[in-house]
């Protein structure tokens, strides 16, 4: 019997890169995308219904940032492991990010290449960080 899919959401608010990673993603045999979402706001609302093992998420988010969502997800849905996708290579950023309930992050310049394996660090129990 095939192992069961981990399950996935992106929370992008730049189309092209949401879909990158959606392609990097959906890809790969051992995960399934659940879903996909441009704000925080909309994030919020239906990541409690998807139930996502992990969340990728932009940290710079139109309206509600994205260290402010990882903080909110966390107390909706406590088991979920997020990994920070972002441009900044910003050692407070990383701080809040990982203050708020993140477990990783990943520059997106590294995504392409390490996105596969920062997501099997994460379920491994790691940290994943861009260096």
């Amino acid at each position: 019997m095939p192992k069961k899919a981990h399950t996935i959401a992106i929370v992008e608010d730049d189309a092209a890169l949401s879909g990158i990673l959606s392609e990097i993603v959906s890809s790969s045999v051992s995960w399934q995308l659940v879903s996909t979402y441009s704000t925080a706001e909309s994030a919020l609302e239906g990541l409690a219904a998807d139930c996502p093992e992990v969340v990728l998420m932009d940290i710079q988010l139109p309206g509600m940032s994205g260290i402010e969502c990882v903080g909110k997800l966390k107390t909706l849905h406590p088991e979920a492991l997020v990994l920070m996708v972002t441009v900044y290579d910003n050692n407070e950023r990383i701080f809040d990010a990982l203050a708020a309930g993140a477990s990783g992050y990943l520059l997106k310049r590294d995504a392409p290449t390490k996105l596969l394996e920062s997501l099997e660090d994460l379920l491994a129990g790691g940290s994943p960080m861009s260096s």
